[in-house]
């Protein structure tokens, strides 16, 4: 009986401890660096606006989750916060201004609140996803 409950005193110790070990090493794993990362994808931000509000489905495989880089005519940037957004307006909907919003990275935000509306520009980011009426990049950069 005392040698049974020593057997499961250690057992739960061991469970404990390699729970908090697989914890501690997901808590602190490092964050991909989008920003070094080679594009995965290169695409007009009109093209890739229209990919999603076609509703075809299939621009989800292409392009969601992963780095994308998008060339268009800058229609403005907005300040937020530590950052910046850039807005290419693609059409007018229900609901205003629809088309692809790509925030940036903080430490690239000053440059890009440079920028002018009516520039071609090159922006890549990781794109995360679709909101009904804009295709959302985050952690984004200017491209050179």
């Amino acid at each position: 009986m005392f040698r049974s409950w020593k057997f499961w005193v250690l057992i739960t110790l061991i469970g404990a401890s390699a729970a908090f070990i697989v914890a501690y090493l997901i808590y602190n794993k490092p964050h991909p660096d989008y920003t070094s990362m080679p594009a995965e994808q290169v695409v007009r931000a009109d093209s890739l606006y229209f990919s999603y509000a076609g509703a075809t489905g299939s621009a989800d495989a292409l392009y969601l989750d992963k780095v994308v880089e998008v060339h268009g005519v800058l229609n403005r940037v907005d300040p937020l916060d530590s950052t910046a957004v850039a807005v290419f307006v693609v059409e007018e909907g229900m609901c205003g201004e629809q088309g692809v919003r790509c925030t940036f990275h903080p430490d690239h935000a000053a440059r890009a609140l440079e920028l002018l509306g009516g520039e071609e520009v090159a922006i890549k980011g990781y794109l995360t996803g679709f909101n009904q009426t804009d295709v959302i990049l985050e952690k984004c950069i200017l491209m050179e």
